[in-house]
């Protein structure tokens, strides 16, 4: 959904948007401290010198992810970073180092109440080539640890150091509301004494990600943050959720040996999306579905829990002869840059990323420029209609829809929390739980009445809404997409599971009826499907999201059937 409805809320399952701003970037951040003065003679310039200089170790090691504790009664320091621990005592010229004894050029000191070490030590520690610009450890090369210190700026609010570390893309959201109250959110962690578990790095078209793991002493416990570099090392975007095992496993449909996979790029600019095209094995050209995100800050697989629906569906068309190309949603790849725009829309979201897909997919020599069809997913349904009423639809051949709303979103939100208060009664549930649902369905329903509100438009928004930017919600609070696809002529094959309480056979049934005049299109729903569009054997309440699940095969089938049928 909106942009900002995705803000980092670290307490929920869900992934969010984040910013982080310089204007906030006001709060004070802690200086950093001096090397010791008592330097060996060196030259500090060549790397002996470099090795050989005496450092603040918590500063230091802190940067880098760690969490250092001080035993008084040792005069011990102690810094834990992943699998590794390094521990060192003030007067002594020996450490440990993952319990095996470490010689120092030089005894740990105590200079102005700070631990100080040789860089050698912190080096080995870090397991990367560091040297000291004068108040920090530098990592020219590993780009984790250039993370890790991103991250400790960040904790720390020094504005400084982020706007030299951030891309200019990035640094012209700094000063924005979204981008200090997210900064208000990440710095808030630090009470909880972050302590990095582990880091990996990821390359993807856009962006070199890196996602580091770290522990904290207050909820949630875990978080990963992601760090999106680029080509120059710069931070170009951030994100943060609350860490969860993945417990998704690929479906029984999905065989490596009937497809193959490639990298892709759509768009271009400072929101250009990685993305990945599966492609059947054989002589193409193939027809295409180009699948399109729900609500959230989704990634390429749509992952959410144990269930990742746009791979499972790449994998079982490609197994059907059928291309896909699918991608990172704009709010998952850009989460920063996207949070700043004053004016961020439907279209913005969803509707101009799958329409460039449409164009580069007709540039693709394996793919049949005559047969490129869109399958977006709820909210990625929902704005069908609106991407084929735009010049480039005309290239779409056909249009899948699942689980996708009928009438305007805002109205589904309301329907949502009626339905869930309905299931709750229908499961005695306990009546506290059930008033809290009463007030939830008010408080919705009191959201939508603002959203309606004839005082309010996109020129002039109320001041205080809950749901995020109201400019995304009173920018399309007119649109009913059922009513837009009456007049249109692109063959639709519109499916709902019938267990999915997040759009219900409601919407499916709104579908029927405003389209009961148009002979091209194919309806199916299906008995026990929920919103991920897996089989679930009993009543969804989302519950059952963070379990492992696949896109029911029937659905698969039919789809595949579907697009043969119309690429003939």
């Amino acid at each position: 959904m909106k942009k900002q409805a995705a803000l980092l809320s670290l307490s929920l399952l869900v992934a969010s948007s984040l910013s982080i701003p310089a204007g906030a970037l006001g709060a004070a951040a802690p200086v950093a401290p001096a090397a010791a003065e008592s330097q060996p003679a060196a030259d500090s310039g060549s790397a002996a010198g470099q090795h050989a200089i005496m450092i603040p170790l918590r500063y230091a090691a802190e940067l880098l992810g760690a969490r250092v504790e001080w035993n008084e009664g040792e005069r011990s320091a102690t810094a834990a970073r992943g699998a590794s621990t390094l521990k060192v005592w003030i007067g002594s010229a020996e450490a440990e180092l993952n319990g095996a004894k470490l010689s120092l050029d030089a005894p740990v000191q105590l200079v102005n109440e700070q631990t100080v070490i040789p860089l050698a030590v912190l080096e080995q520690f870090a397991g990367s080539a560091l040297s000291w610009d004068g108040q920090q450890p530098v990592a020219q090369d590993d780009l984790s640890l250039k993370g890790t210190a991103y991250v400790y700026h960040l904790l720390h609010g020094d504005g400084e150091r982020l706007a030299a570390g951030s891309s200019a893309a990035l640094t012209r959201t700094f000063g924005t509301t979204s981008t200090t109250t997210a900064l208000a959110q990440i710095q808030a962690l630090a009470a909880g004494h972050p302590k990095l578990l582990q880091a990996k790095t990821e390359e993807n078209g856009v962006h070199t990600n890196v996602l580091l793991d770290y522990e904290l002493d207050i909820p949630p416990g875990r978080i990963t943050m992601v760090l999106r570099f680029d080509k120059q090392g710069l931070v170009d975007d951030l994100n943060a959720y609350a860490t969860t095992e993945s417990l998704y496993q690929p479906a029984v449909y999905d065989d490596p040996s009937l497809y193959t996979e490639r990298e892709m790029v759509v768009g271009e600019g400072d929101l250009a999306l990685p993305g990945a095209l599966t492609l059947p094995k054989g002589d193409g050209p193939f027809p295409l579905v180009i699948l399109v995100h729900g609500s959230g800050p989704n990634d390429r697989d749509e992952t959410i829990g144990g269930a990742k629906p746009f791979r499972d569906l790449a994998a079982g068309l490609a197994g059907k002869g059928i291309a896909v190309l699918r991608y990172d949603k704009v709010t998952a790849e850009h989460t920063l840059k996207v949070a700043a725009l004053p004016r961020f829309s439907l279209e913005d979201e969803t509707v101009a990323d799958a329409l460039r897909a449409v164009e580069l997919a007709k540039t693709l020599k394996e793919i049949d420029p005559d047969n490129i069809f869109i399958a977006g997913h709820s909210q990625g349904g929902y704005a069908v209609p609106l991407m084929l009423g735009q010049p480039q639809g005309a290239s779409i051949k056909g249009a899948v829809l699942l689980s996708a709303p009928s009438g305007n979103i805002s109205q589904v939100l309301v329907e949502q929390q009626e339905v869930a208060l309905q299931l709750l009664k229908e499961a005695g549930q306990p009546e506290a739980l059930i008033a809290q649902q009463q007030a939830a369905v008010a408080a919705y329903k009191s959201m939508v009445e603002t959203i309606q509100n004839p005082a309010y438009s996109v020129d002039r928004l109320p001041e205080q809404f809950p749901l995020g930017d109201p400019y995304w919600w009173i920018e399309q609070r007119d649109y009913q997409p059922a009513e837009l696809a009456q007049s249109q002529t692109t063959p639709l094959f519109i499916a709902q599971g019938e267990n999915d309480w997040q759009v219900s056979m409601k919407q499916f049934e709104g579908w029927k009826a405003a389209l009961q005049n148009r002979a091209n299109v194919t309806y199916a729903s299906y008995p026990s499907v929920n919103h991920l569009l897996a089989e679930y054997g009993s009543i969804s309440m989302g519950l059952e999201y963070g379990q492992p699940s696949n896109v029911a095969a029937s659905l698969v089938e039919d789809v595949a059937e579907w697009v043969n049928k119309q690429a003939e």
